[in-house]
């Protein structure tokens, strides 16, 4: 119980009593070569089960291992995640001058518009989510600032009667 070759034994017979600790104790090179050529001599089945014994710890190392190089793996994901998604906000990100050119009328000195056959009915103030013109003959944005009901909340439709109502609750709808 107390010997050099005691927790493999251990791990032989009583796998569930192997501590962490234990485990990393043991170092398999040199007791494998114990095994090979031992102080004593030993039965045949006693170093067939000290044989499992480091099978068994050389196991539970690799499972430690494993979980360890796991949770590196998924702290170094997570901390790239974050810096990608620091870095892409950033990026996407520009200043008024990074996006906007200045009035210059030499730009436009040979720029010819005849060319183009141009469609003065689109309303300019597009989609800038999607980057589509609207017509102008379709339904107004609720949320344009130059709509007149801007920020008023929205009526409710008049509620049309059914030809399933009887006259006399038209008539008390129409009354009220």
């Amino acid at each position: 119980k107390k010997g050099p070759l005691a927790p493999l034994w251990l791990a032989a017979h009583m796998q569930n009593k192997l501590t962490k600790t234990v485990v990393f104790s043991v170092d398999i090179r040199k007791s494998c070569e114990k095994i090979i050529d031992p102080e004593t001599p030993m039965a045949l089945r006693l170093s067939g089960n000290l044989l499992l014994g480091v099978v068994r710890i050389h196991s539970r190392k690799a499972k430690y291992l494993l979980a360890d190089c796991s949770e590196a793996l998924t702290k170094v994901k997570t901390v790239s995640i974050r810096i990608n998604t620091d870095a892409t906000l950033e990026a996407a990100t520009a200043t008024y001058a990074a996006v906007t050119l200045p009035d210059d009328p030499a730009l436009l000195k040979d720029f010819d518009l005849s060319a183009f056959e141009l469609n003065l009915d689109v309303d300019m103030r597009a989609s800038t989510s999607l980057g589509i013109l609207r017509s102008s003959s379709a339904s107004a944005d609720p949320a344009d600032p130059a709509d007149p009901d801007f920020g008023q909340p929205r009526r409710r439709r008049q509620r049309t009667s059914h030809s399933s109502d009887s006259p006399a609750k038209s008539a008390a709808k129409a009354a009220a």
